[in-house]
């Protein structure tokens, strides 16, 4: 694709192997600004014939068949015009060279022919995610290419973000068994609830018998969330169901090979191998369909038929010894047979240099056969007690491998629970090592003391952004996109937006990362995240520091505005309130002592003669004259105790509502006419 970006005056040949793939390859083209068209019986047309005429396409996928038979595209292929345009061949999938090449897909063997057609300095490529060094060795020998003098590149086909298992099935009908894998019908109220899923069959009939009973297995979904594929449908259907299914509106595809090989859908979270393939390429092409997005873990599930480790006698006669090869459900196998399986091995301890897992694999000579017809390595690598990715690694000449992201695989799994220690009691949790951030946030005391001098909580940031403050990201995001295309990236022929897709931005704008490995689990994922993942989010921290400091600011200014309205609201309460009395003792002699403020008075106190107590020792009693609307009321002399003052009518009550000085003074009269008799 890039040589094109640079000499858009030429062309290149794509042989791709499936109608599918070459018209998804076509549009991914077209979407970059090239020219690009899909050219098999399905779409030739006037239209296209006259398109190669022209000279004006920059990429021609095709199929083996095509070059070779098609009368026209063969002309085409063979003119002058057409050969010096030619930037090169690319054979996609390569891998079919070796395992299409017999009586499937013929033509796939005579591509050595290709290379009489074109000019003999246009260069080859071919490309493939499952070569082995076999399929290597056959694919130099069908092309005619010198090992020695050819550039090879061996990036390895292990996906870490893919878990692999294998489970047992009783028969090769066994239908119900997928059943053990999808979420139950209680759980599944809508298609959401679907994990995205591709089934694979080995059979074009039973992508339709499986597609049928996981749709009654969920009456309450739509009909459309459930199909199937395979190599016999229209292309209009075919067009429609990936379409669907790439949107999400299909939850489940069962289909055979038209989906499993270059199908890039890059939100499928659960593969489902129904039977053995008949090769591992064939698996870990389907395999690879999961996980796309680096960010996703996903689950790559192969159920096999317990036949295919059950040993039957060899027939007699020649014309039997197919019968007893075919698949069976293994309840036709002979119960009283023994059962033996191929010796184990330890892919770790293999060499990678000259060994392949081939050469450990060894077909017992007990004159029996298999119950199942299968590939050795298929059998080896569901039989192996050993880590599967290990087994595969040798099988394929794979470099050293990333550490899996999630769980390895079910042998790792369960290995690993079988030699750790017993767990620790539920009464007495373990405290994680290395918390998250913002796992503790709300549990942990700030380091600053309040004005109670009390070291408050902390609180935690909120998850998201949200309106200014998603604003102010979006904006310092498209700036830091401008900046960088400007500064690093100005020579490519790419435009800003690859550097930082829309979808992206608005991810990464919307939710809070502490991390990279964090940045790399948001989706749809950024692939630029490990080289310029810090940058961005040292930027993200100055804008939500920002942020933070305005939030600060608007609190603080309420707090004052609330102080200042609660100290106005008690000032205007104690200017209209009566003061009062104190209620301790002490303080209430003290007051005693004060001098009456006269000018209170409207009259002095003057002595009265009382009719009723005239022969008391004491003959006075008090009025008191004041201009007050309630003043106290007079006190008359105890006639049974001359020495005491009793007052024929109530205390006043502590708490005056008037003004107490008038009742001060009256009280220190009173006192000291108490101390008169007395003496």
């Amino acid at each position: 694709m890039m040589p094109l970006l640079l000499h858009r005056e030429k062309y290149s040949l794509v042989i791709s192997p499936l109608k599918i793939l070459q018209e998804e390859q076509a549009k991914h083209f077209e979407k970059l600004g090239l020219k690009a068209a899909a050219v098999n019986g399905d779409t030739y047309s006037r239209e296209l014939q006259k398109d190669l005429d022209d000279q004006t396409l920059n990429a021609i996928f095709t199929s083996p068949e095509m070059c070779l038979e098609h009368e026209s595209l063969r002309k085409w292929l063979q003119e002058p015009a057409s050969g010096k345009r030619i930037l090169g061949t690319i054979i996609d999938e390569a891998h079919c060279l070796s395992q299409w090449g017999g009586d499937f897909r013929p033509h796939y063997a005579l591509l050595d022919k290709l290379r009489s057609i074109l000019p003999a300095e246009s260069p080859i490529l071919a490309a493939s995610a499952t070569m082995s060094p076999s399929a290597l060795a056959d694919l130099c020998t069908s092309l005619h290419v010198d090992f020695d003098e050819a550039f090879v590149l061996n990036l390895g086909n292990d996906r870490p973000n893919i878990t692999l298992s294998v489970a047992p099935i009783k028969g090769a009908k066994d239908y119900d068994s997928v059943f053990t894998h999808l979420p139950k019908p209680s759980e599944v109220h809508c298609p959401g609830d679907l994990p995205k899923t591709t089934l694979f069959t080995n059979a074009v009939k039973k992508t339709q018998i499986l597609a049928s009973r996981i749709r009654r297995h969920y009456p309450n979904l739509p009909k459309g969330s459930i199909e199937f594929l395979h190599a016999y449908r229209t292309p209009k259907a075919k067009r429609r169901v990936m379409r669907d299914f790439r949107k999400g509106k299909i939850r489940i595809l069962v289909a055979t090979e038209a989906a499993g090989m270059g199908a890039d859908i890059p939100d499928i979270e659960l593969i489902i191998q129904f039977g053995v393939t008949t090769s591992p390429e064939v698996s870990v092409q389907r395999f690879g369909r999961a996980g796309r997005d680096p960010s996703l873990q996903a689950r790559a599930v192969l159920l096999y038929e317990i036949s295919m480790f059950q040993r039957k006698k060899k027939a007699r006669r020649k014309g039997d010894a197919s019968a007893a090869t075919q698949d069976n459900d293994g309840s036709d196998s002979d119960s009283g047979t023994d059962s033996e399986e191929e010796g184990e091995f330890d892919p770790a301890n293999a060499s990678r240099e000259g060994i392949y897992i081939r050469d450990f694999v060894k077909e017992p000579n007990d004159g029996k056969v298999w119950g199942k017809n299968v590939n050795p390595i298929m059998r080896q690598y569901i039989s192996t007690k050993h880590c599967r990715r290990d087994m595969l690694d040798l099988y394929f000449n794979n470099p050293p491998r990333k550490s899996p992201t999630g769980e390895c695989c079910d042998n790792c799994t369960r290995n690993a629970a079988s030699s750790t220690s017993p767990p620790s009691p539920v009464s007495r949790p373990t405290t994680p090592q290395n918390p998250s951030p913002t796992s503790s946030a709300h549990s942990t005391p700030s380091k600053d003391k309040n004005a109670n001098g009390k070291r408050g909580m902390t609180r935690g940031e909120p998850k998201t952004r949200r309106k200014d403050h998603l604003k102010c990201a979006r904006e310092a995001l498209e700036r830091w996109r401008l900046k960088t295309f400007m500064d690093r990236y100005s020579k490519s022929s790419l435009p800003e937006v690859a550097i930082l897709p829309d979808q992206v931005l608005t991810s990464l704008a919307s939710k809070r990362v502490n991390t990279v490995e964090e940045m790399l689990q948001l989706r749809p994922s950024w692939m630029l995240a490990r080289r310029h993942g810090e940058e961005v989010l040292a930027m993200l921290r100055r804008v939500d520091e920002h942020e933070r400091e305005e939030r600060e600011r608007e609190k603080e200014a309420k707090r004052t505005a609330r102080k200042e309205a609660t100290a106005a609201r008690k000032a205007a309460v104690a200017a209209t309130k009566p003061r009062k009395l104190p209620r301790s003792r002490a303080a209430r002699r003290a007051l005693t002592t004060m001098s009456p403020n006269v000018s209170t008075m409207s009259s002095p106190i003057t002595p009265q003669n009382s009719g009723a107590h005239s022969t008391s020792s004491n003959p006075f009693h008090y009025h008191y004259f004041s201009t007050h609307s309630n003043p106290f009321p007079p006190a008359t002399p105890s006639p049974s105790n001359s020495s005491n003052i009793a007052f024929n009518s109530p205390a006043p009550p502590l708490y005056s509502t008037y003004n107490a000085q008038p009742y001060l003074h009256y009280a220190s009269m009173y006192n000291q006419t108490r101390n008169n008799s007395s003496v």
